[in-house]
């Protein structure tokens, strides 16, 4: 029992393994709105996009509002064994990139 209890943390915190990828996007688009004091209703859309740079991934997020346009909010690196969309991952491993509308994950 405590085996999995320490397993289940060290899933949830990305130790080694699989990270919830789309959460990061969710979270990073939810924490750009309340930067800039706008809601969801000001988002036109939400943009997740994977590229495989020198043995990693390179994950960009971007938005796009009337007022702002396009802009990049969040940007980090994972490993390809991370990604834990198999359909994304097999766009960055067959392609050497992914793009996923995220959009509907925030509204």
């Amino acid at each position: 029992m405590i085996g999995w209890v320490i397993v289940a943390g060290l899933a949830l915190l990305g130790v080694g393994g699989a990270v919830a990828l789309l959460s990061h996007a969710r979270e990073a688009v939810a924490a750009w709105l309340r930067r800039h004091s706008l809601g969801k209703v000001d988002l036109l859309g939400a943009l997740l996009r994977l590229d495989k740079v020198a043995g990693t991934v390179r994950g960009k997020v971007f938005v796009n509002t009337r007022s702002t346009g396009l802009v990049l909010v969040d940007e980090r690196t994972y490993r390809l064994d991370q990604i834990d969309d198999p359909e994304l991952r097999q766009q960055v491993e067959a392609r050497g990139f992914s793009e996923r509308d995220v959009l509907h994950l925030v509204t």
